[in-house]
């Protein structure tokens, strides 16, 4: 088993916590023969009186880490036998694998109630499957009944590999139904209950209500919401040609890195006198969804709002207005309705030559694939709304070349090769995206709207990382600066521009510090004015010779005579130099 417990001990204890320390010494057998491993405790371990203290950990093996916790709910004793493959330490249960998957679930929620826990935390092993059996009433069979004043919440995580599967009569929504919060996490949920009517619209799925919060989970049938509920890096499948993998007729929802696949993506729908307040979709996934378009919008009243954003829908069907991201049979215009920053790909293209990477960078919706460990020309036309996805070894040569007009476009996972040529680049442009690039050389931002999230870039020459040239808003999110050399990234303009540059979670690192340069320069010789933020970013290398005491703006006046510059420098919510 996982977790198993090696011995109880009673301690003499003040109301007050007071530190104890111990050595445990484990043998393999009753005569004490041979030592598995002795571990001193010398660390402060808390004890009070009538509080449960509960050390877990490694520890029969090398790990000396530990999870140290103190409980006021200990009342009774330490191990409670509540059937075969059951553990409880305090406020945390553990089901193994040798419990039974049709009575474990059931055996501790029942123990939850019966001892009044505020906030339970249920842990299954391994792939072991637990199931529940819903009921054939609304209202029926929920985990946590209405008369429980008591338990706040109960968590339930499946490691990444334990399932929670429904059974039954597949009407009563699987909740808690004293107000707490069931919290899911990591765990595979599927539905094998079935109802008296499980072909009508409301039935076909599995209901989940009240307060709900679900991360890392995968639903592998079809689920209809009916409460507040929150998903985080979950994962949901239309795996019936007429039911879609998530239904909302009810309350609020919120989906968040989610993915959906399958045929039918998410419904929003409101009946029988349901009424949904909120759903919000940002950064998620709509793959391959073959019946309809990512999401669609049934009756919804005027006091409802969705809200659509940074999201792709792949391959997705067009749907009877075209629109491949949403159909409605609402007027969006009726209700608060947002829809931004999304991304349709309307086919995806493996390319191997260069001929195939120009073709299909000239259609427009489409996701390119590059093959691996292959360089390629950047295709000099792009198309709007294209995406370039990169495989191990791909690259995308940019080195002496000067392109235009390329809107709306975004590369992941690709390394960039520049040189350190001048006014080198992708110019006279709008949003470009590159995610999880490298980029090696030096990059001329021109584009009015770039980003670089999670991306590297690399120069071993005397030269900067980028220049923010002729674009306007530049953010560079999460990304690590490698220069053999002190010069990172340089805000410079040879005519009046404004610009709004963000530098947050990023990393710049200088090899060799033969110039004394700061990680980010502004040169102010043509009058450039804007601003400039930086937060939780570090620096190593690199100097402050502007005396402004930061290495983070170094602020040149090339040009004695002029004056009218204006530049807003601000580091960690501090600002450090004011507009002129």
């Amino acid at each position: 088993y996982a977790n198993q417990t090696l011995f109880v001990d009673y301690i003499l204890a003040t109301n007050e916590q007071k530190p104890v320390n111990f050595e445990l010494t484990a043998y393999e057998d009753t005569e004490m023969a041979n030592v598995i491993r002795t571990y001193k405790f010398d660390t402060d371990i808390p004890v009070q009186r009538n509080y449960l203290t509960t050390i877990m950990g490694n520890v029969l093996t090398t790990a000396t880490e530990f999870t140290i916790t103190i409980d006021e709910a200990f009342t009774n004793e330490h191990i409670v036998d509540l059937e075969a493959g059951i553990t409880k330490a305090g406020s945390v249960y553990t089901i193994f694998a040798a419990a039974d998957s049709e009575t474990a679930l059931a055996s501790v929620l029942a123990d939850i109630n019966e001892t009044g826990v505020e906030n339970a935390v249920i842990n299954i092993e391994g792939t072991q499957t637990v199931k529940w059996e819903t009921g054939a009433s609304h209202g029926s069979t929920p985990f946590i009944p209405d008369t429980n004043t008591v338990t706040k919440s109960v968590t339930i995580n499946g490691n990444g590999t334990a399932s929670l599967v429904a059974t039954g009569a597949g009407v009563g929504p699987i909740r808690l139904a004293n107000g707490g919060t069931l919290i899911l996490t990591d765990l595979i949920v599927k539905d094998e209950s079935k109802s008296y009517a499980e072909d009508s619209w409301e039935f076909t799925y599995l209901e989940l209500g009240d307060n709900l919060e679900c991360t890392g989970c995968v639903f592998g049938d079809e689920i209809q919401l009916s409460g507040n509920a929150t998903f985080t890096d979950c994962t949901f499948e239309s795996n019936e040609e007429s039911v879609y993998a998530v239904w909302v007729n009810d309350g609020s929802a919120k989906f968040e890195n989610c993915t959906f696949t399958g045929y039918r993506g998410l419904k929003m729908h409101e009946d029988y006198g349901s009424e949904i307040a909120s759903v919000i979709v940002d950064k998620c996934k709509f793959d391959k969804i073959s019946k309809k378009p990512g999401i669609v919008i049934g009756t919804l009243n005027n006091a409802t709002t969705v809200s659509v954003t940074n999201s792709e829908f792949i391959e997705c069907q067009a749907g009877d207005q075209g629109l491949y991201i949403y159909e409605t049979d609402t007027d969006v215009t009726t209700f608060g309705f947002t829809e931004s920053n999304n991304t349709v790909i309307a086919q995806v293209v493996e390319v191997a030559t260069q001929a195939d990477l120009n073709s299909a960078a000239n259609t427009a919706n489409t996701m390119v694939q590059l093959a691996a460990n292959t360089t390629y020309d950047f295709p000099a036309g792009i198309a709007s709304g294209v995406t370039i996805v990169g495989s191990e070894g791909s690259a995308l040569n940019l080195a002496g070349k000067t392109l235009t007009n390329i809107n709306n476009v975004t590369i992941k996972g690709v390394t960039i090769k520049e040189d350190t040529g001048n006014y080198n680049g992708i110019q006279h442009s709008t949003t470009i995206n590159y995610e999880d690039c490298v980029i090696e050389g030096v990059y001329w931002v021109y584009s009015t709207n770039t980003t670089f999230t999670n991306c590297t870039f690399k120069n071993t020459q005397s030269a900067y990382n980028a220049w923010i040239y002729g674009g306007g808003t530049a953010k560079f999110s999460g990304c690590t600066f490698e220069n053999e050399y002190n010069r990172a990234l340089l805000i410079y303009n040879e005519s009046a521009l404004t610009f709004d540059v963000t530098v947050e979670n990023c990393t710049f690192t200088a090899k060799q510090t033969t110039t004394n340069k700061a990680a980010i320069q502004l040169h102010t010789e043509h009058g450039i004015s804007g601003s400039l933020t930086i937060s939780n970013t570090t620096a190593e290398g690199y100097y402050d010779q502007s005396g402004t005491g930061s290495v983070w703006s170094e602020v040149i006046n090339g040009n004695p005579e002029v004056k009218s510059y204006k530049f807003d420098v601000t580091v960690d919510g501090v600002a450090v130099q004011t507009a002129k």
